[in-house]
């Protein structure tokens, strides 16, 4: 996670972080993929 991800995830918590994710059809245990924030 970046840090941008997780400082969204500390304010808006993990369903926030989850659905920036889907929504951006992000893999998240993907090493090499883009920031969703």
């Amino acid at each position: 996670m970046t840090a941008a991800e997780i400082e969204l995830r500390r304010h808006h918590g993990h369903e926030a972080l989850d659905h920036l994710f889907n929504e951006a059809e992000i893999i998240p245990t993907d090493l090499f993929r883009a920031s969703a924030v």
